[in-house]
């Protein structure tokens, strides 16, 4: 296994702390153990169909190869957060030597995005109240 580097490990551990954050929807420090599973299985090696399958068994509780309208919006959910915690991650600070991050975002209105710690916890509130919105209407969309 590769050793990795000092400013690496930094980086890793912010961008799993932001993930945690993410799943910490009640800010209790407890996350639901198959979201977070799921959201880490979009960066694990593979194809994305042999990820989707993954993550669809692990919700299909009853595994008859369906999802109710609870396990489609936890599905939903589980993979969008961790695309946008990365993200909002990402876009919001420095990464080790040879990764590409984005650099300060700019607005509809040309205006710098904030960057800062608070920024990102507040874009990151607006963005799991948005992500659960949008589970939640699609799930129901699906089911009717």
């Amino acid at each position: 296994m590769r050793q990795l580097k000092p400013d690496q490990l930094s980086f890793l551990a912010a961008v799993f702390d932001c993930l945690f954050d993410a799943y910490d929807r009640r800010k209790d420090d407890a996350v639901v153990r198959i979201c977070v599973a799921s959201g880490l299985c979009l960066f694990a090696k593979g194809d994305k169909s042999t990820k989707l399958q993954a993550v669809f068994a692990v919700h299909d509780s009853d595994g008859d190869g369906l999802l109710t309208r609870l396990e489609l919006e936890r599905f939903l959910e589980s993979l969008l957060l961790a695309l946008v915690a990365v993200s909002l991650h990402t876009s919001s600070s420095s990464s080790p030597a040879g990764t590409p991050v984005k650099t300060g975002a700019r607005g509809r209105h040309g205006k710098g995005i904030g960057t800062g710690k608070a920024s990102v916890a507040a874009s990151l509130q607006i963005m799991q109240a948005l992500v659960h919105d949008y589970a939640e209407w699609v799930s129901r969309e699906v089911s009717e």
